[in-house]
């Protein structure tokens, strides 16, 4: 991603993993389908799908 986002939402129908950095480094957080992010959580990078 260009920049920093806050609140990440999953909207999939599959677990993803946000990154508080730029290529998936920093602090990890998995969401399930359908669930978010605290709305002050930051995120620069997104695996989708992850194993």
């Amino acid at each position: 991603m260009a920049q920093e986002a806050r609140g990440a939402g999953n909207a999939t129908k599959k677990p993803l993993v946000v990154y508080s950095r730029k290529r998936c480094k920093g602090s990890a957080l998995r969401l399930a389908p359908g669930k978010a992010a605290p709305i002050d959580a930051p995120f620069a990078s997104v695996v989708f799908d992850p194993r």
